[in-house]
């Protein structure tokens, strides 16, 4: 007995055209957000890859990077914080 074609109290019933098109809107919707997730997850995994791939080949100026954007953040989020004071 499927849950989603039986009413309160078991008894079976077909579900309405509305609701079948309702189902199938949202199961084409999930494959899609799917497929959006698999290819976001690919692009980001090679764009990790070519930044580790820059830090072992220019580590001393991936650190001069990586200070001036945390000194950069630093500022903003002081200046944010007495802004609010």
């Amino acid at each position: 007995m499927n849950k989603l074609n039986t009413d309160q109290f078991g008894n079976s019933e077909q579900p309405s055209k509305t609701e079948q098109s309702f189902r199938k809107l949202s199961h084409d919707a999930g494959e899609a957000f799917g497929s959006m997730a698999s290819d976001i997850k690919a692009t980001t995994s090679g764009y990790t890859k070519i930044g580790k791939a820059y830090v072992n080949e220019n580590p001393s100026k991936s650190l001069a990077i990586s200070a001036a954007a945390g000194a950069v953040v630093g500022s903003l989020v002081t200046l944010a914080v007495r802004r609010r004071k």
